[in-house]
């Protein structure tokens, strides 16, 4: 092929890229495809390279000394993942009409010796960017047409605000252990329904958080492998989010806090977002926040000048959200994800010296300010806040070992001070005032709960979750089959409650302790010996 034909064979590919694109074109973007409200996926900008949607196997567990079961009901299928990835083939993977063109450019001499190569390849990326323009709002039109009409009783279903605090134990609450140092979360609670029997999924944050936004307990996150934690807890692994089914339920969603997921907020499920990546070194008056992924200086905490708190911009920012997203005329789901880490001291103390009560107390005091202009708005009689607790605070004891609230805490993270934390839930003339549940139930559970409150007709299938909305409004409620837990690399520890019982196999252990939480919170009586039977009730099998 001589270098003439070369040239006039990539202007033809070249021009057909571009005017399928639409690049040039006089019609206007918007007669390709209807403009959609959904905001196009972005990647955190700190969270470097984009994360791919993966399938989602089965958890195995088949090298253990024993196995315990970890599902509530049926396992998931093997082929229950994202409908992008299901039907995907082969031909699927090979080049498109644009990276063909650009390997011809940069592998032939050619286009280097006439001086072409460098025009032509920024031809092709700003061919490339607005093909991906064109899908991402084709997309969201198709996504948009989806949407569920809002009729009949889903027109009365109530504004939701998910208030999730990490590093948070029950006995880190007033109302939970019996003192005075949170008196605005314990005035919430008499307002509403206080939960005794509430789990994180991890000792972990990042982990129990990907099981409040995926509804499957750790168990059923992808395989271990080579990859980090980091790469298996995230949100994009999984086939729809909690965001993502009250979006498609009508919800203008949006999150305002931490975000330790590789993808981004605005590709599972959230409208808007604004906060930081989960890897940042946040200090009580950061320097930097991210809007819809954008980075932004803090001027006023610039150059060694800390003139805003932290958590006064999460909060400020959170109702400026909701404010933001009533005009819109739709129901409102807001996540705002806080921490005891995140408050500053007084201008008597320094932030190091800060002990944990202290902190608790000053988040505390913080919530109490942001639930009274909450109640000024114009959402608050139409508005469910639930107030959960995303971790438990590991060292609330001062030690390991320890008790944290009367609950024993432990280094594999499996006692009930590692995993009981504080679940809230306030919905006037709903929820009977000053109510308090036994209902044992943990952050999985949230998403088919907040999926009924808001008559959510597509739901994920086989979930671990089990909705706890029957709890809330007075009608009988279902129990888990067993709740599941499990810590460390390669199964370091397991951990299953089913009703009063608790199942622990340590890490390093082959042989269960049994607890009966009912006489025995603190787990310091262990009658596996005595009760043989309730223990092989909890093993699926043995090597």
């Amino acid at each position: 092929m001589t270098p003439r034909t070369q040239l006039i064979g990539l202007a033809i590919g070249l021009s057909t890229c571009l005017s399928l694109c639409g690049c040039g074109a006089s019609t206007p973007a918007s007669a390709t495809a209807p403009q959609a409200e959904r905001p196009a996926p972005a990647t955190v900008a700190d969270s470097g390279d984009a994360f791919d949607v993966l399938p989602r196997p089965i958890r195995r567990a088949d090298d253990l000394p024993l196995r315990i079961a970890a599902v509530d009901d049926e396992p998931a299928s093997s082929d229950d993942r994202p409908d992008d990835v299901r039907d995907r083939t082969v031909a699927d993977d090979k080049p498109g009409l644009i990276e063909t063109l650009r390997g011809t450019i940069q592998g032939s001499p050619v286009f280097e010796e006439s001086g072409a190569q460098e025009s032509l390849l920024d031809s092709l990326n700003v061919a490339q960017d607005e093909l991906n323009r064109v899908k991402r709002q084709n997309r969201r039109a198709l996504r948009e047409a989806n949407r569920q009409v809002r009729v009949g009783t889903a027109t009365r279903a109530p504004h939701l605000v998910l208030i999730t605090i990490s590093d948070l134990s029950s006995g880190d609450v007033g109302c939970y252990a019996g003192h005075a140092g949170t008196p605005h979360l314990d005035a919430f609670a008499q307002q509403g329904m206080r939960f005794t029997d509430f789990y994180a999924a991890s000792a972990e944050t990042r982990e129990s958080r990907w099981s409040l936004l995926t509804g499957f307990n750790v168990g059923h996150a992808p395989v271990r492998s080579e990859s980090s934690d980091r790469d298996r807890f995230t949100v994009s692994g999984v086939r729809s989010s909690l965001a993502e089914v009250l979006w498609q339920a009508g919800y203008a969603t949006g999150f305002v806090g931490i975000w330790d997921d590789r993808s981004s907020p605005l590709s599972c499920g959230f409208d808007v977002w604004s906060g930081w990546p989960g890897r940042t070194e946040l200090e009580p008056y950061a320097e930097f926040m991210y809007f819809d992924g954008v980075r932004a200086e803090l001027t006023p905490n610039l150059d060694g000048r800390h003139e805003v708190a932290t958590i006064e911009l999460l909060l400020e920012e959170a109702i400026a959200t909701l404010d933001r997203r009533s005009a819109e005329g739709r129901p409102i789901f807001l996540h705002l994800a806080v921490s005891p880490k995140l408050v500053a001291a007084p201008a008597s103390q320094t932030d190091a010296s800060m002990r944990g009560a202290e902190r608790v107390a000053e988040l505390d005091s913080r919530m109490g300010e942001f639930l009274s202009r909450l109640d000024g708005t114009s959402l608050a009689d139409r508005c469910c806040i639930l107030i959960a607790g995303e971790s438990a605070a590991q060292e609330s004891s001062g030690a390991f070992n320890g008790l944290a609230g009367g609950l024993k805490t432990s280094p594999d993270g499996l006692s009930e001070g590692n995993l009981r934390v504080p679940l809230l839930i306030r919905w006037p003339e709903r929820i009977s005032a000053g109510t308090v549940s036994k209902h044992a139930c943990a952050v999985w559970d949230l998403l088919p709960t907040l999926a009924d409150l808001a008559a959510a007709r597509r739901r994920p299938p086989q979930l671990d979750g089990l909705s706890f909305a029957p709890e809330l409004l007075g009608q009988p409620q279902r129990e888990h089959n067993l709740m599941y837990w499990e810590t460390g690399s390669d199964l370091a520890g397991q951990a299953v409650r089913k009703g009063r019982w608790k199942a622990v196999r340590a890490p390093g252990e082959s042989k269960l302790a049994l607890f009966d939480l009912d006489a025995d919170p603190g787990e310091q009586d262990d009658l596996a010996d005595a009760h043989p039977d309730i223990v092989e009730q909890f093993i699926v099998g043995r090597r």
